[in-house]
């Protein structure tokens, strides 16, 4: 048999997957690269950050190059954000320059040091219908939001701790790992709290294959959308930063990936209250063991970016990876 890892290492470059078939080398492209990084040994940790309503990760991570930046510009209109304000990396699996918006300037190094990588345009099979459906997400008594993919089959067997967090089992096992107090160190915003709460979990994992959720509001942008995805953005930056050097500092680094989820992406047009529809395909950041393994390369943008010089009319992103595709090479 033909070595399939050196098959999905391939580059595709925007020229070989339009010509080939986008959709089937996008897909063999990151869950080759994804999956065997996020592979979990029998001690893993899954932490999903779940940007409730619609995170608009079409100005998360923007193309700086020639008729890219000029198809974004031109779609996005009042919500484009100026190239010279973008924070500017270098992709290799998608070649060329990106910028992160630019209050994400510690996801930006956290990405230039190898620890973050960025998973373009991944989404669910149909195109989402009007209003909330929470794609890819379990609802289980009490309210709490889980990915389906980690969700217990019954409802129940899951357990709660402070700021949201919800613990639930991918080994089979009890996810009552009991409560513990968060951790100091990290910023007091929804997003730091939650993180350091999750922080203080994570010695209590030893051993166990597990998934912590956690859910920040406020995401749903139609209205305002470039003050308050920047307050956002603000908000998360510092915060992942923080895990991360929690993360390295307690020693697991190296068995807890922290992935983002979203509902959708966001239209690219804008609407007449600066704000932007519901969309579809979105870009999602994946922190921690995944790219620091080498693996999954920290550092790159995987899977296929979208041409936005070709963009349906109505302005939302079709997905090259499926959700499905994304989370089953969260847990290959």
């Amino acid at each position: 048999m033909p070595d399939k890892s050196k098959q999905l290492s391939t580059v595709h470059t925007r020229r070989t997957v339009l010509g080939t078939g986008w959709r089937a080398a996008a897909i063999a492209g990151l869950s080759g690269t994804l999956g065997r990084a996020a592979r979990m040994a029998e001690d893993g940790v899954l932490v999903c950050l779940h940007l409730t309503g619609g995170n608009d990760g079409n100005n998360m991570i923007v193309p700086l190059e020639g008729a890219q930046y000029s198809a974004y510009s031109a779609l996005r209109g009042p919500l484009a954000i100026p190239s010279g304000d973008l924070l500017a990396v270098q992709a290799v699996r998608n070649p060329g320059q990106f910028g992160f918006h630019p209050a994400l300037a510690e996801v930006r190094d956290l990405y230039n040091q190898g620890a973050l990588a960025i998973v373009a345009n991944t989404g669910s099979e149909q195109k989402p219908a009007a209003g909330h459906e929470y794609g890819g997400m379990t609802f289980l008594p009490g309210g709490h939001m889980v990915p389906s993919f980690g969700a217990p089959k019954s409802g129940a067997g899951f357990s709660t701790a402070r700021y949201g967090v919800v613990i639930t089992a991918l080994d089979g096992g009890t996810a009552d790992i009991g409560s513990h107090e968060a951790l100091s160190g990290f910023p007091d915003n929804a997003f730091g709290r939650s993180l350091a709460q999750i922080a203080a979990l994570l010695p209590h994992t030893s051993g166990r294959k597990l998934m912590l959720t956690t859910a920040v509001h406020g995401f749903d942008t139609h209205v305002n959308q470039l003050n308050r995805q920047a307050a956002l953005f603000g908000e998360l930056s510092p915060a992942l930063a923080a895990f991360q050097r929690s993360l390295s500092e307690s020693g697991h680094a190296n068995r807890v990936t922290l992935f983002t989820e979203s509902e959708f992406g966001r239209s690219l047009p804008a609407n007449k209250t600066g704000g932007s529809e519901d969309g579809w395909g979105n870009h999602q950041i994946v922190m921690g063991a995944a790219a620091l393994h080498g693996q999954f390369t920290g550092g790159d943008i995987h899977g296929s970016f979208p041409d936005l010089t070709s963009v349906p009319r109505d302005g939302r992103l079709v997905p090259s990876m499926t959700r499905v595709e994304y989370s089953e090479a969260l847990t290959a």
